[in-house]
């Protein structure tokens, strides 16, 4: 699996933004899912979606997008996210290898940034 791309993410996050906020709930016993100001009308397999009569028609067109889309953006988030751990614990693994190493080099680094500035000093 491929990690989604700063662009996708955004888009996501776009979706959940322009979005009612909710709380979205489920009623034990009925087919409908209610949010703020909308209700999902559960037809077996699928939800269809009922546009609130309160909302302008740009914000139910938010909500259409944002619910068309929750189940692969969600699967793909959940991806991405296991992709970074795995990421991380390999960059783990490295620091535990290299750690004493990357120690000396980053004191060299702090020596060669601190001669540049008595060099700018002097030279100022």
């Amino acid at each position: 699996m491929t990690p989604l791309t700063k662009e996708q993410v955004a888009e996501i996050r776009k979706r959940a933004e322009a979005a009612t906020e909710g709380p979205y709930s489920v009623i034990e016993g009925a087919e409908y899912i209610y949010a703020d100001s909308f209700i999902l009308d559960g037809v077996p397999g699928s939800l269809g979606f009922i546009d609130s009569p309160f909302l302008p028609p740009e914000r139910n067109e938010a909500n259409r997008q944002f619910l068309s889309h929750a189940r692969t953006d969600i699967t793909d988030l959940c991806a991405t996210v296991e992709y970074m751990y795995q990421e991380n614990d390999a960059l783990l693994r490295k620091l535990v290898l290299y750690g004493d190493e990357y120690e000396k080099v980053e004191k060299q680094l702090e020596r060669a940034q601190a001669k540049i500035e008595e060099l700018i000093g002097h030279t100022g």
